[in-house]
């Protein structure tokens, strides 16, 4: 019990520790390539170095990249959600509720199409097999395209588990496919062990812990998100999540809060952030997966943790290196579908690798 009272008394110091010393400089020419992107383009970045925090916030307006302070702006971002449910899920195991390679069936209050099986790991390293989204997804999202998980309803998608899901076989090894409905499933099934919505798992396990004040887990009346940009730079709508769907991209939050999760992945003991950093599936010679983490070992002795998020207006972007406590975090709130999103990611590793030499 001392010990983790000291351990949340370090983790709220560290969080509040927001310094003006320059880590990159604001005028770097790394942020150059951010011009390609449209007016009213917004980016929040936050650079962890160490206990040292730095925010820089840009906007374009009038074809110029100006200075902004949006580290409490609100942005969705998208399939970040991810690292988030796989720490539930951690939770769930440090609790012994659970175990990773045990199948999710016995958790589940139906059977699953054709009585198929599938773990807890093969969900969280995307080696289930399973298809990116339900097959009916496509029909309900094409009545809103701006806002394609509105018309999915939670009768729809345990309706599909019941009688649509397909799991394949594994006669050979596994292979890495993303998956979103993976994802769904694997939240859906937290949810059934811990018996609590999704929304009060993270709240009461990972918001609250981390002091993540301004986080939520879908648009609410009372908060206030950046406008997102579609492909063409034009104001489009939220995403909104009536399903489990949500497990897999609906939180909103910010480079402020985000910031204090990241932070807490690179302080030791901490259980649970642990456990999902561990490679649980290799899929290449420079890459594996954790628990949702993407772990990419290009360089002997490094270890960078990734993964990004993007909705129909918004594109995300985190990496950590957890042995030198150096870690970068890119909102912005313009599509993955821009031509040049990419330019999201190539930044994140870039500055990345600017503040650890």
């Amino acid at each position: 019990m001392i010990k983790k009272v000291i351990l949340i008394l370090v983790i709220t110091l560290f969080s509040n520790i927001i310094l003006s010393q320059n880590l990159v400089n604001q005028t770097d020419s790394s942020f150059l390539k951010l011009k390609e992107f449209p007016n009213n383009t917004q980016f929040s970045i936050a650079l962890i170095k160490d206990s040292v925090f730095q925010f820089i916030g840009f906007i374009k307006k009038n074809d110029t990249l100006k200075i902004i302070d949006n580290r409490d702006s609100l942005f969705e971002i998208g399939s970040l959600t991810k690292v988030f449910t796989v720490t539930l899920l951690a939770n769930s195991v440090l609790d012994y509720k659970i175990n990773l390679n045990q199948p999710i069936n016995k958790f589940l209050p139906f059977q699953l199409n054709k009585k198929s099986k599938v773990s807890f790991i093969e969900l969280a390293n995307h080696s289930s097999g399973i298809s990116r989204v339900p097959s009916d997804f496509i029909n309900s999202a094409s009545q809103n395209f701006s806002n394609p998980y509105l018309n999915y309803t939670q009768e729809m998608f345990t309706n599909y588990l019941k009688h649509d899901l397909i799991i394949p076989k594994k006669e050979h090894d596994f292979s890495y496919s993303y998956s979103n409905l993976g994802f769904a499933i694997l939240g859906y099934s937290i949810s059934e062990v811990e018996k609590m919505s999704f929304d009060q798992l993270l709240q009461t396990k990972v918001f609250d812990k981390f002091q993540m004040t301004k986080s939520y887990t879908n648009h609410i009346n009372n908060i206030k998100v950046v406008n997102g940009l579609d492909q063409k730079g034009v104001k489009t709508s939220f995403w909104n999540f009536n399903s489990s769907l949500e497990c897999a991209g609906s939180i909103i939050s910010n480079s402020k809060d985000l910031s204090r999760f990241i932070m807490a992945q690179m302080i030791e003991k901490n259980p649970e952030l642990e456990l999902t950093q561990k490679p649980t599936f290799v899929v290449s010679e420079n890459l594996s997966i954790g628990l949702g983490w993407h772990i990419i070992t290009n360089k002997p002795n490094e270890k960078i943790y990734w993964h990004n998020g993007a909705t129909g207006g918004f594109t995300s972007s985190i990496a950590f290196d957890k042995l030198s406590k150096k870690g970068v975090i890119i909102l912005s709130n313009i599509s993955f579908l821009y031509p040049n999103s990419k330019l999201i990611d190539e930044l994140t590793f870039e500055l990345l690798e600017k503040i650890k030499n």
